[in-house]
Formats: C-alpha cells, structure tokens, sequence
C-alpha cells in the first residue's frame, strides 16, 4: 500500500448521500438525540468483551471454493480452510414501536426493507461526559494497517489533535509480522526512545488507552483492505459518529470539532463526509502546531473502470489520485457522487 503521508484537511470535506439516504431537517434529526443523552452516556466506552467474538472463515476459503469448481487447486491449498476469531457485530436488544424486543438492524429500517424513522436514527448514538462542557457526541475511528510504520503516528495525532480526546475510541486493526513491525497501539519508536506505555504514561496512546481497541493478525492472512476494514467496523460499539480513515494521515488541530460542524451543516442525518486527502508537505500543515497551511482541495473526478481480475466481464471503478485545485464552492460540503475509503465520517447508525 501507499504509505506517503497524508493529511486530512476537515475544511476542505465534502460530502455525499447514503446510497439509501433522505433528507432530514437539523432540528428533526437532532430532535429525539437529546432525549437520549441521559439513556446512552453509561454504554462509552464499550470495548470489545470477553463474550462478544465469534469464528468465521477466512475470506479466501470462500474464494478456494470458487475455484475448486474449476478444477484449478490441489491438495495443497487446504491451508485456505481456516478460521479466525474476530469481533462479533453490535447488536443490542431494542424496543419496537409494539414494544417489543428487536435487533438493532430490525429495529432501523427492517433490515433495509423501509427507511429508518428520524426517532429511530436519534436512538442511536452514544454521548460522554467533558469536564466544564458537558456531554459530548462520542466519535468511533476505524483504521486498518497492514505493516505500516506511520500507524502509531497516526493515532497519537488523532487523540492529540482532537479538542475532545476523551469522546473518541479508536478501532486498528493491524497487520504485521511479529519481531519486525511496530504494533499500532505503542508510542512510536522513531519518535520515542521506548514504546513502552511505562515509560511513556503521558503519550496520547498511553493515556487513552481504555479508549483504543486492538486486533493483531499476521500479515500473511492479509487479503487486501476491504477485509481488514471489515473485522474493524465489527468493533464498532454504538458512537454517535463513525468514521473510517487511512493508518498514514496527519490531523489539523480540533479536527473532531471542526468535523461535526461541518456534517451538522449538511442538515441530512444520512450526510456521509468522504474525500480523497491532500499529500503532506510544510505547504499543506504546519506540524507543529496543527494548523492547516493550504485552501485547495482534491476532486474525486478521475475515475476509470478496470476489468476484474477474477470476472473478466465484470468492471469495477477505481479512483486514480485525484487532481487538486481551489474549490468553486466555499463554505460548505459539497454534493458529488463517489465514496472515499480512506476518510469517511457519518453518523453511527
């Protein structure tokens, strides 16, 4: 994978519509939030627990069975047989407009058979307490990284940056080969004399520890992006906010301020902010200090349409990297049709 650095510039976001989105008004999407705050801020943050793991196969099993059918595999590939224990989906019990007790994905839209109700969007979505400024939107942070050095840098700047640190957990799903890759969830030894959280107490990492859930595998059994972004959603525990981001990325200072604000302009609760980020350089953000030094923005225009390597007659878009230029529309996000994997950020539910 690319491993440049990178920069999310949070006034620079734009936005898109969920595939199955509607428009909501500010007021009515934020309408039942408020009458939830008391109900939801006991349940942050929840960590991955003992009971809540289950075993699946590994996705490439499902692809060996694929070609078996072809006669193209051998004894040899029975190592494709195997199972992993990974974080289970959150589930928690709901209450139905009968009252009755439903899962949460019953509960928002029948599983995809109706569209969820403003009330139902407002039940999910956890908040926590801040000293002086009461309760605050909490904010889940997904981030995969396969072997890549620039990841523990990643997630102190992410805790470090944030106006409110305390309102983020943070997901890493990390893919490294033990004794020659750093893990993610220790101080960063090219910043650090030791990685150690006993020597290092007041690093972001150490200190927010409660607030970072950690999965380790073996960089063999890596099967691109898409899987190792999946087992980290499983670890998502009912935040208000989800986002989904790059285990190479810089943070602008009070980003997780200045990032709700930004999706609250939208005035649609199904408002997904998603961008291709600007390369990082001392044109673009002084590291110092946090700030932004730039105004321009990419644009998720070039696109092409690649053959499968799988299903020859079946495409799929890939987006290039992105040209970048000042923006024609300022002051707000700004509608376009393509989803970034590399920075997301959308309401939990």
């Amino acid at each position: 994978p690319n491993v440049d650095a990178l920069k999310v510039t949070f006034s620079l976001i734009l936005f898109t519509l969920a595939i199955v989105g509607f428009f909501v008004t500010g007021d009515d999407a934020h309408d039942g939030s408020s009458r939830q705050k008391e109900d939801q801020i006991e349940i942050f943050p929840h960590n991955i627990g003992d009971d809540e793991w289950e075993v699946i196969s590994h996705p490439a099993t499902l692809f060996m069975k694929k070609i078996e059918k072809r006669g193209e595999t051998d004894e040899n590939d029975s190592i494709y047989s195997m199972k992993m224990k990974v974080p289970m989906f959150w589930n928690p019990v709901m209450l139905s407009d009968e009252l009755k007790e439903t899962d949460i994905r019953s509960y928002l839209g029948n599983n995809g058979q109706r569209l969820m109700k403003p009330d139902e969007a407002a039940s999910v979505g956890s908040f926590t307490e801040v000293e002086g400024e009461g309760l605050v939107e909490t904010i889940f942070v997904s981030i995969a990284s396969y072997r890549d050095f620039r990841c523990p840098l990643t997630v102190e700047n992410l805790l470090k940056r944030a106006y409110y640190p305390g309102r983020i957990r943070v997901s890493i799903v990390d893919q490294i080969i033990q004794g020659e890759d750093d893990a993610c969830n220790r101080p960063s030894p090219y910043d650090n004399t030791s990685s150690s959280c006993a020597d290092n107490p007041q690093h972001a990492i150490c200190k927010y520890a409660h607030l970072i859930s950690y999965y380790s595998m073996d960089a063999s059994l890596s099967v691109g992006p898409v899987f190792a972004r999946h087992i980290g959603a499983r670890m998502y525990r009912g935040e208000y906010f989800a986002m989904q981001t790059d285990s190479h990325m810089e943070f602008v200072d009070g980003w997780d301020v200045d990032i709700i604000q930004q999706w609250q302009s939208t005035k649609n609760e199904m408002a997904i902010l998603s961008t291709y980020v600007s390369g990082v350089n001392n044109k673009t953000i002084d590291l110092q200090t946090g700030t932004s030094q730039t105004t321009t923005r990419p644009y998720m225009c070039d696109s092409v349409y690649e053959e499968d390597y799988d299903e020859g007659e079946m495409g799929h878009m890939r987006h290039d990297q992105q040209p970048e230029g000042e923006p024609m529309i300022k002051g707000t996000p700004m509608l376009h049709p393509f989803w970034a994997a590399g920075f997301s950020f959308a309401r939990g539910h």
